[in-house]
């Protein structure tokens, strides 16, 4: 015997008062709820991956305002994700850097472009400046309304050590054309 699920209603109909009759009707459910299964553990796994990143996750409305920042935040910036929803996404940016990223999203926005690749500077807890190198991507959001997401990954220690080298290379250049 092969078990299914379904979903059963019953009414009473009498055609005299105090009648015992009903109608019963059973409708097959077992496919609906297999796919919901299989969707509830997809989406388990698409979370566990955004949650443990050490990059950070954030979900943005069309003004820029953030509907969801994943706990790599935490890590990253000092921030707890749950301070940074319903504030705007651009607060924390360099102002030297503001108008360049604010930019970029009104291209995302527009659909001028799938996706776009920036790199700016974002405030920590802390007050120091760390280097964010970012891809953000437009997409429906519920109701029909646009969002961002932006994978954003702090590329802060990798830029230093890039400007030490450089620094050394210019250095060593310089000693080999002087003598």
């Amino acid at each position: 015997p092969q078990l299914f699920r379904v979903h059963l209603t019953g009414r009473a109909v009498s055609p005299e008062k105090g009648g015992t009759e009903s109608i019963w009707v059973f409708e097959d459910i077992t496919e609906r709820k297999v796919a919901e299964e299989r969707l509830q553990r997809r989406e388990a796994y698409y979370r566990a991956l955004v949650e443990n990143s050490s990059d950070v996750v954030v979900v943005v409305n069309a003004e820029g305002v953030v509907k969801y920042e994943s706990p790599g935040v935490e890590r990253v910036l000092g921030y707890r994700a749950e301070e940074r929803i319903g504030r705007s996404s651009f607060e924390l940016v360099h102002p030297d850097d503001l108008a360049s990223l604010e930019e970029a999203y009104q291209r995302i926005l527009g659909g001028e472009t799938r996706q776009v690749r920036v790199e700016f500077r974002i405030r920590h807890r802390d007050g120091s400046w760390r280097i964010f190198q970012s891809v953000g991507k437009g997409m429906a959001g519920p109701g029909g309304g646009r969002r961002v997401v932006v994978n954003s990954r702090d590329v802060t220690d990798t830029r230093k050590l890039e400007d030490q080298f450089l620094r050394a290379q210019r250095l060593e250049a310089i000693g080999t054309l002087s003598s």
